[in-house]
């Protein structure tokens, strides 16, 4: 059984992709949006709240944890290894070495504030970054939250405040927020950029190498408050878009 945990909907479009790899695998999803967003959180106030969500999901029976959110991998991935040790943890993490290898020179990496000023985050650029190419990271502060909203009026209004701050040319972007994977045609658009990289095909295909057996197709959504229901949630996954 896999468990998949995020703020909100951002995370199904993580699960989209393990699901096309993986079509029959059990899961369990878990929809933390009465704590959305993650990304504002402090770390202490955010390790507290994903500890007790991979608790929840250990109980439902996975053996397999998910952390479909940046922020939550950056700051709690590696306590939750140490403290979790009967359980594998499946990381999201800004695709910042794939946008290298590529030969990318001017990478502009979104995310989300915790996102960006972690020390993970800041580590897989000075990793990843070859001479004379030059990895940005920017900090969305609300960008997450309104792609939660759903209002895609609010997302194209909010990507065109980000297109005048940044007021500068780029030739790749990678999310570092899977909520944003859900605006990317949305960001292609008004960014002017096509080539978009988010890591959920990389975390797809580690899920695979992890869990070869297939299982039932089980799969259970849990939602920790009303400002979404299940049909939405249901519609956004088999499209993996927002509107």
């Amino acid at each position: 059984m896999i468990g998949v945990i995020d703020s909100g909907i951002g995370g199904l479009s993580t699960l989209y992709e393990i699901l096309k790899l993986n079509p029959n695998c059990d899961y369990v999803y878990y929809l933390d949006s009465i704590n959305n967003p993650y990304g504002s959180k402090s770390e202490k106030e955010l390790k507290k709240i994903v500890f007790n969500n991979v608790i929840k999901l250990r109980k439902k029976g996975c053996k397999i944890i998910v952390l479909a959110c940046n922020t939550a991998t950056a700051i709690c991935i590696d306590e939750l290894r140490t403290t979790f040790n009967d359980l594998i943890f499946v990381g999201a993490e800004p695709a910042i070495k794939t946008a290298c290898d590529a030969a990318y020179k001017n990478i502009l990496v979104l995310g989300t504030p915790l996102t960006v000023r972690s020390k993970r985050v800041n580590s897989l650029v000075e990793r990843y970054k070859q001479e004379k190419q030059n990895v940005i990271l920017y900090a969305c502060k609300n960008l997450a939250n309104i792609v939660e909203k759903r209002n895609i009026l609010e997302v194209e209004k909010e990507l065109n405040k980000i297109k005048k701050e940044l007021n500068c040319c780029y030739d790749c972007i990678v999310l570092g927020c899977t909520h944003y994977c859900l605006i990317k045609e949305e960001i292609k658009k008004i960014l002017g950029i096509d080539a978009v990289i988010d890591g959920n095909k990389g975390i797809a295909n580690r899920i695979k190498k992890l869990n070869p057996l297939e299982g039932q197709g089980y799969g259970e959504i849990i939602l920790t408050d009303d400002k979404i229901n299940l049909e939405e949630v249901k519609e956004i996954l088999g499209s993996c878009k927002v509107c």
